[in-house]
């Protein structure tokens, strides 16, 4: 059982639209561990203009240090991504892959090595694909979960998955993650053919 767990990602305590809607933030903390929250920077976009976004990413990486566990919680929502607002890149926005990488450079210490490193869950959501390619292949990250755009009961089920209640069945095959290189390699195809 994990007892100092530490959220990290801006859209961790986002409450959306529905009615009731439970976020990460209330449904990691339901199961009685202690939660800190930081959200790595100030807003989804990340930008590397924002100073405040400097400012988080500095608390985040602190907290990181000695958790038990570690759940980025990383992606998009509607103002990077919606009917009328396409992206122009699959790539995480703004500073947020550098977070995920100095979050985990913070949690497993001065070895950096996937031995000495808490249970590092990086959660993805977006209602499109985004490139967690550099991700895919870093050992200290345990697992990474898709979860689109999760729902009313979204931060219940994720903790569910998280804690081991619920298993989704879910196969590498089938998760909605593409290279950035092999979508834009398709485009230019498709253009040119």
């Amino acid at each position: 059982m994990l007892h100092h767990v530490v959220l990290i990602g801006i859209l961790v305590d986002d409450a959306g639209i529905p009615c009731q809607y439970t976020t990460p933030l209330q449904g990691l903390g339901g199961y009685g561990a202690n939660i800190v929250y930081a959200p790595g920077c100030a807003d989804v976009a990340c930008n590397y203009s924002n100073p405040a976004n400097m400012e988080e990413q500095e608390k985040a990486v602190k907290a990181a240090m000695g958790a038990d566990g570690v759940v980025l919680i990383m992606g998009l929502d509607q103002s990077q991504e919606r009917e009328s607002l396409d992206r122009k890149s699959l790539s995480l926005p703004g500073r947020q892959q550098d977070l995920i990488l100095k979050v985990i450079e913070s949690a497993c210490g001065s070895t950096n090595q996937a031995s000495s490193c808490p249970n590092i869950v990086l959660v993805i959501m977006s209602g499109g694909p985004l490139d967690v390619g550099f991700a895919k292949n870093l050992p200290q990250i345990s697992s990474i979960i898709w979860v689109g755009y999760p729902g009313e009961a979204g931060g219940q089920a994720l903790a569910e998955i998280i804690y081991g209640d619920y298993n989704p069945g879910m196969s590498y095959h089938n998760m909605y993650t593409y290279m950035h290189t092999y979508i834009l390699l398709n485009i230019h195809i498709y253009i040119h053919t």
